[in-house]
């Protein structure tokens, strides 16, 4: 039993793990899904063809396996950037912001300028950085996708 209580979302720093924390938990079966989808993608006969060979766990795992998960890594590391850069509700559940600005993430800050500010011109501003930003990582998503393409079919 504790002697006293812990304030997880006094310190900005412990703050912003919780928030962390709790955003990466949500999202892991929806990765665990498009992981399950890559594996399930992977013709048997690249394992048998291994053994065969003699290749051990990690070998397998590293030549095989790894390889063939590129695809949806990506996808699951892209789109799990997306959301946490538009991701407004748990920061805004679990600290408002706080304390002080230390979990004011930019879509927070956005939030926040747009409804309980009224400063329409420096939302609008703040929403064009986060349109930026995640165009940005969504066309290295995309590059990244046609270049493992191309590789596939050479």
């Amino acid at each position: 039993m504790l002697a006293e209580s812990i304030y997880w979302t006094a310190n900005g720093d412990t703050a912003l793990a919780v928030i962390t924390f709790a955003t990466a938990w949500t999202f892991w079966p929806f990765m665990f899904i498009i992981f399950t989808a890559g594996l399930q993608k992977i013709p048997d006969e690249y394992y048998e063809t291994a053994r065969v060979y003699g290749a051990n766990r990690w070998q397998t795992f590293r030549n095989i396996t790894l390889p063939q998960l590129k695809g949806p890594i990506l996808v699951a590391i892209s789109i799990r950037m997306v959301w946490n850069l538009s991701k407004v509700s748990q920061p805004l559940q679990m600290t408002q912001g706080g304390p002080g600005y230390e979990t004011s993430i930019l879509a927070v800050l956005l939030y926040n300028y747009t409804y309980d500010r009224g400063q329409l011109g420096f939302a609008f501003t703040l929403g064009v950085i986060l349109f930026v930003i995640t165009f940005g990582f969504v066309f290295l998503f995309i590059r990244e996708f046609e270049r493992e393409n191309e590789v596939g079919r050479a």
